[in-house]
């Protein structure tokens, strides 16, 4: 089967695209360029993780901010913990990059 015929399936929440029926049918090259990135999947993963804006993972506050350093890099006003979209998560202290992931 040729990759440019393989179709994949994948269920959004409304919050990123909304479909009439839900889902959304792209190809593998459609695919990898959407998530051709690491901030294109990074973008993903703030918007999945967090529909109504960033939230501290230690004490669940919104008031965060991104470090200007490393844009990254977010900081909690109330406990003062720096994290990024991937603390917590399957992706934290992984050696892949976010676009091998996205591609499994």
């Amino acid at each position: 089967m040729l990759a440019t015929s393989f179709r994949v399936g994948i269920l959004w929440s409304s919050c990123f695209l909304s479909f009439s029926d839900g889902v959304l049918t792209m190809t593998l090259p459609e695919i990898t360029e959407m998530f051709s990135t690491d901030e294109k999947c990074r973008e993903l993963l703030e918007r999945l993780r967090w529909p109504k804006g960033a939230e501290c993972p230690r004490c669940k506050t919104d008031d965060v901010v991104r470090l200007n350093t490393n844009l990254k890099l977010l900081w909690c006003s109330e406990c003062e913990y720096q994290f990024t979209v991937t603390a917590g998560t399957i992706f934290n202290d992984s050696h892949l990059p976010l676009t091998t992931w996205f591609l499994a």
